[in-house]
């Protein structure tokens, strides 16, 4: 396959990315819930044999995460080449890894979620009931790819925000709320 059309360096930053902070090893926990959760989800859709009956919805939706997935890629682009300036505050490289995990995510949201797309098209256009066969599995392929969509958010939110709190918070959060007397 030409280079050019590759996507392994992609979900090979994505799953390298996976590392606990604390220890520098990976982090097995977050992989076995990046796995197992979506084809559990995927399991049950089978086992109950349910379906999708409508997926107009669905395809909207995805369609539109792929495409906000993508802008947001752009914007940690051009936050991390504001972090990488002479005059920036800071230069902290648990920084740039943060916004590295969070690029690679983000740009595999976008292509799961572009993937997720064309199987509810796929589902739609061969669709003869809601119960036919085909459809229960492309359902279940749709509800893992979008329970993986899901954990990749989670996954991204949690890294932009350690990074906003490393750079302007000195990696703190809040403190813990106090009962305010009357």
């Amino acid at each position: 396959m030409p280079d050019r059309f590759s996507l392994g360096i992609l979900f090979r930053d994505h799953w390298r990315s996976l590392v606990d902070v604390r220890t520098g090893n990976p982090d097995y926990v977050a992989s076995a819930v990046l796995i197992l959760l979506p084809l559990g989800s995927a399991g049950v859709m089978l086992w109950k044999q349910w379906s999708f009956g409508d997926v107009g919805t669905f395809v909207a939706a995805v369609t539109l995460l792929a495409g906000v997935l993508f802008a947001a890629f752009t914007q940690l682009t051009a936050m991390r080449m504001r972090l990488d300036e002479p005059d920036s505050p800071t230069k902290s490289s648990s920084v740039a890894r943060q916004f590295r995990e969070a690029a690679a995510h983000t740009l595999v949201g976008s292509v799961l979620a572009g993937a997720d797309a064309a199987i509810f098209v796929l589902a739609t256009a061969i669709r003869k009931e809601a119960s036919d066969n085909i459809n229960i599995v492309l359902s279940a392929m749709g509800v893992a790819v979008s329970v993986y969509l899901m954990l990749i958010f989670i996954l991204v939110a949690r890294r932009m925000y350690a990074a906003y709190l490393t750079l302007f918070e000195q990696g703190k959060s809040l403190p813990p709320r106090r009962k305010i007397k009357p």
